[in-house]
Parts: C-alpha cells; structure tokens; sequence
C-alpha cells in the first residue's frame, strides 16, 4: 500500500469513527408512546429521540390570542432523522411526502 493510499485509508477511518451526523428516513409505527421504524432491525423509541416542536402538540400566542397546534406524529407518517454525533440520539425534523402522495 503507498503512503497515499494508507494516509487516505487512515483518515477515512478516523472520520467514521467519529460518528458524524447521518441523515435517515423512518415511519411512525406508535404515536404513543412514540416509535419510529428505520428498518426491520432498528426501531426508536421515545428515550432515543428528539423532536422537533412543530411536530408535537404545542401552544403560540398569536395577537394575543393563544392557539393550540394538534399536530404531533401519527402512526404512517414518514419523516427524516438526523443522528446525533456519537449515534445514541435522533433528531426528528421533519415529515416528508413522496412520489404520488406529493399533493
């Protein structure tokens, strides 16, 4: 192996290592308690999750006026996930839509 290659090599590895954020898509399986599936062999529980607030029920004060927000995961929604530096925790930031269900 050249010096290239082992230094290209060695430096890869060190980034894996590292646990950089990852970027993964999941279904809602349980709203309650919340359980998120990214594949067959990983699925989120709640301990394990972090998400964001618009995906939750949540109160704004609007012009003086407070408005309750219902709009917490439900069981099918598809939504993306973030792993957190280090792969104990998963940011939940989003739902997404694809293909046909687009509109």
């Amino acid at each position: 192996m050249s010096l290239l290659n082992l230094i290209k090599t060695t430096a890869m590895a060190a980034f894996q290592a590292s646990n950089p954020v990852n970027i993964l898509v999941g279904e809602v399986i349980e709203s309650r308690p919340l359980k998120i599936e990214v594949h067959s062999k990983l699925i989120l529980t709640g301990e394990f999750l972090l998400v964001a607030e618009h995906l939750t029920s949540h109160e704004r004060v609007i012009s003086g006026q407070k408005i309750t927000f219902d709009d917490g995961l439900k069981k099918g929604d598809k939504v993306i996930l973030h792993r957190v530096q280090g792969g104990q925790e998963y940011f939940v930031s989003d739902r997404y839509k694809e293909g046909d269900n687009l509109w």
